[in-house]
């Protein structure tokens, strides 16, 4: 069972992406302090300007008070502009591994933005780039170019360049977590190699995408922060692309790596949240049991207490995340949790701050 605001939140963000009003009878009611809760949770889960699209969609007298309105325009016009910007950086930077030979392929960020009903309102942070296989010399470059280095691993090189963080990825996912993971990333970049055609970012395959954006919210899901603009993206790209991907296929790839039942999941949470028709997502089987457990760790993630400043205190709280994180892991990588735990070990090890909370 979810919260009230949360429920509220849903119904704004089907109204913004399938362009229908939400049901006013809803709203009537819902005062300041429900609004502020409403978007407190939209803004976490990073889908505010979605959310009020939705919220203008509404009748005048279940809309919230004038001056709770305004605050909202002034962010979205925040959001609207930084969106220009990165857009701007993206095309430099473009450019500038055009001129030296190299072509870039941009995923997630712009190119989940333009199947959105308002490309401005898809919000992001940094920019992820592909340079098959020259991530190195990529490198280089930008910080000849004027970047700064803000860290490096083995998925990707990352440089802040022109106050934007540009993740210049050596490999699509976290190739070390998993077998299946390291399996998926291989057919993703088999993908990319075949298609010698693509030119530039906004021609990648969208069989790429649609496996990649799968993939990549299984794994959120696994371990990291799962937000609820993961399954906004899925039902996005869905309903504009859905014809141009080869369903049996797609399926067919995520059984041979081990994590069509974890798709399926995903996939009939996504219709049921945001009701999304069928028509405009892949095929699916439905799985009560483990769609529910999926529900209890999208919405109860893990949340350390305050103000632990002793080192055991922090140990023991990276030991309660850890073990938390586990059982979502467990859903997807049945079995690799203690590959998990190797390298969490080796990473936190490595970690100047390891022993801060």
């Amino acid at each position: 069972m979810i919260s009230k605001e949360l429920s509220l939140l849903f119904s704004l963000l089907r109204a913004a992406l399938w362009q229908t009003p939400p049901e006013a009878a809803l709203f009537v009611d819902v005062d300041e302090v429900l609004w502020r809760k409403i978007m407190k949770i939209a803004t976490q889960h990073r889908v505010f300007a979605l959310a009020v699209d939705g919220a203008m969609l509404l009748p005048p007298q279940a809309l919230p008070p004038r001056s709770l309105q305004i605050e909202w325009i002034v962010k979205i016009d925040r959001i609207e502009k930084q969106y220009a910007y990165k857009l701007s950086v993206l095309q430099e930077v473009e450019k500038l591994f055009a001129q030296n030979g190299m072509k870039m392929l941009h995923f997630k960020g712009f190119a989940l933005a333009k199947c959105y009903p308002i490309p401005e309102h898809r919000q992001f942070g940094d920019l992820d780039i592909y340079l098959f296989g020259k991530t190195k010399q990529g490198h280089r470059l930008l910080l000849e170019n004027g970047a700064t280095l803000d860290y490096c691993s083995y998925k990707h090189l990352c440089v802040i360049f022109k106050n934007v963080l540009i993740e210049n990825h050596a490999f699509f996912l976290n190739t070390h977590d998993s077998r299946k993971i390291k399996a998926s990333d291989k057919i993703l970049k088999k993908i990319i190699a075949d298609s010698k055609d693509v030119q530039n970012w906004q021609e990648f395959p969208f069989e790429f995408q649609a496996l990649f954006y799968m993939f990549h919210t299984i794994h959120h899901f696994s371990w990291e922060a799962f937000s609820i603009k993961l399954i906004i993206d899925l039902a996005a790209f869905w309903k504009t692309n859905l014809a141009k991907i080869d369903i049996d296929r797609y399926r067919q790839t995520l059984k041979s790596v081990g994590l069509l039942k974890q798709a399926d999941a995903i996939t009939a949470l996504t219709v049921n949240f945001l009701q999304i028709d069928k028509k405009y997502v892949p095929a699916f089987e439905i799985d009560r049991s483990l769609e529910d457990k999926f529900l209890f760790y999208m919405f109860h993630p893990y949340v350390p207490p305050k103000n632990n400043e002793e080192s055991f205190s922090v140990l023991k709280l990276k030991w309660d995340r850890f073990f938390h994180r586990a059982q979502s892991y467990e859903l997807i990588y049945p079995g690799e949790n203690y590959k998990r735990f190797i390298s969490s070990t080796i990473s936190n090890l490595k970690n100047r701050t390891f022993f801060k909370s």
